[in-house]
């Protein structure tokens, strides 16, 4: 299964808009997240040879400017596409996504939404002091079990500790996307990696929001337009 980077906070390739935000596409038809800026990401869908129609389900890890940004401009072009979102989204996102006829389908919990592709449904996190719901992808392979964030509101450790649960027997392949520890301190983010070594994932790409510190730990390069096989 190959994970396609769509959009990120950085790119590697010239023909490739890099932008703050976070989209993935998976087993080329999911599309997770969608990046903060629609005609970004549609000029890198189309850069990458992805066309709408290959596009089957979107899953918007949570409720935030650059995870669902390009949103709008993806449902004006392609109606009736499945959004997978959380109860906690606003009501203003879910009655965005519906006036422009995508079919929103709200996850409480965990759903195979393709064979080998599950959300974990509503996570709860923090944002701000308030609480905020986020979703995250697992891909089970014969490599074994890979988590996919889009920001890690929650603490990745927590989603972490929530894959292992929801699927205790498998191993671990490869941890990538948004861990959310741009504003950390280095004593913070070190902290926070040799925790998640423990786990014995073969792979780490952390980006986005993740911060600087990523490029010492991660396996390998992750950025808008990179392929990585799950």
């Amino acid at each position: 299964m190959e994970a396609l980077m769509i959009y990120d906070n950085y790119t590697t390739n010239e023909k490739i808009i890099h932008g703050w935000g976070f989209s993935c596409l998976l087993d080329g038809h999911i599309l997770f997240d969608t990046g903060e800026n629609g005609s970004k990401l549609l000029k890198n869908l189309n850069s990458l040879d992805v066309t709408l129609n290959d596009i089957t389900d979107i899953v918007i890890s949570h409720d935030h400017w650059d995870h669902q940004g390009g949103l709008w401009a993806l449902l004006d072009k392609r109606t009736g596409i499945n959004v997978y979102s959380c109860p906690g989204f606003s009501q203003e996102f879910k009655d965005k996504v519906k006036n422009l006829n995508g079919n929103l389908i709200e996850l409480t919990g965990l759903t195979e939404i393709s064979t080998g592709i599950y959300s974990t449904g509503e996570i709860i996190g923090t944002y701000k002091e308030g609480p905020i719901s986020e979703q995250v992808i697992i891909c089970n392979t014969k490599e074994g079990m890979s988590v996919v964030t889009g920001c890690a509101h929650p603490g990745i450790i927590s989603i972490v500790d929530k894959a292992v649960e929801l699927f205790p027997d498998q191993d671990l392949n490869t941890l990538m996307g948004g861990f959310h520890l741009y504003k950390s301190s280095e004593k913070e983010a070190e902290a926070v990696y040799s925790k998640l070594k423990e786990y014995g994932f073969k792979n780490y790409g952390g980006t986005h929001c993740t911060g600087d510190f990523a490029k010492q730990f991660n396996t390998f390069e992750i950025a808008a337009g990179t392929r990585i096989v799950l």
